[in-house]
């Protein structure tokens, strides 16, 4: 029996490993995404962040390492002359795989819209709703699904911070 246990004890230890390393995308080093995804098909610098491109069975996945890890991951269906729409298993499926243990909550940029009495801002709202489905993590990390592009994007909270940062800075000497 002791012989017996040892070996389910090795099994449990060894899809526990699996399993975990199959739910991470987010935060997730450049050696894991190769391992997952093979070699990249291109590789470029922007300004210290390392991005990316993996094809793997329809997909191109995008990736951008941050600080070492992956702080933002684009997923796209290939298709003929545009990209495929993704199917709602699909998105699910990619929304589990970047979970890291958080629940994703859809964010209602309609419901923002009909709260807000500034016409420009409730347009702005209304446009994106219809173009975007975006969620958000407790950790601050967001998820958007673009319906014209058909692209999934996931990205952390520092990604987020850097990326307006940048934005800023872009505007210095005007």
């Amino acid at each position: 029996m002791t012989g017996y246990f040892k070996l389910l004890i090795v099994l449990i230890v060894v899809l526990l490993a699996f399993a975990s390393q199959v739910e991470a995308r987010l935060g997730e080093t450049m050696e894991q995404c190769e391992k997952r995804y093979g070699k990249p098909t291109s590789s470029e610098e922007f300004g210290g962040i390392q991005g990316l491109a993996f094809k793997k069975n329809d997909f191109t996945i995008r990736v951008f390492i941050i600080n070492g890890k992956c702080g933002m991951i684009s997923y796209e269906k290939e298709g003929e002359l545009i990209n495929k729409p993704l199917s709602k298993e699909e998105i699910e499926k990619f929304l589990s795989s970047n979970s890291q243990d958080f629940e994703w909550e859809v964010k209602d940029t309609m419901g923002e819209a009909y709260s807000t009495s500034d016409e420009l801002l409730m347009q702005d709202l209304m446009r994106d709703a219809m173009k975007c489905i975006r969620w958000r993590r407790r950790d601050g990390a967001i998820a958007f699904y673009n319906k014209l592009e058909s692209q999934l994007v996931f990205t952390t909270k520092k990604a987020l911070e850097i990326g307006s940062k940048n934005e800023k800075d872009s505007l210095d000497g005007f």
